[in-house]
């Protein structure tokens, strides 16, 4: 069980605010090259294994880094 503060929290839940943003610079330029439809494929697998990696996380760095992993998918 994750024993979380209030910080941890607000910190877990920024991550996967900032990360699309982030991501987003370069999402386009990758559709242009790869083409729109493998981007979106490419990014909804990006995302089910952030969220898997924080689903099953045993410690917040796990969940944190997982989040980062689903907001670079999302992007």
């Amino acid at each position: 069980m994750l024993d979380w503060s209030a910080a941890d929290t607000a910190e877990d839940a920024s991550t996967l605010d900032i990360t699309p943003d982030v991501g987003a610079w370069a999402a386009g330029a990758l559709a242009d090259g790869l083409g729109a439809r493998r981007v979106l494929l490419l990014g909804t697998a990006i995302f089910a294994a952030g969220a898997a990696i924080a689903a099953l996380a045993p410690v917040l760095i796990v969940v944190i880094a997982g989040q980062v992993v689903a907001g670079a998918g999302a992007a």
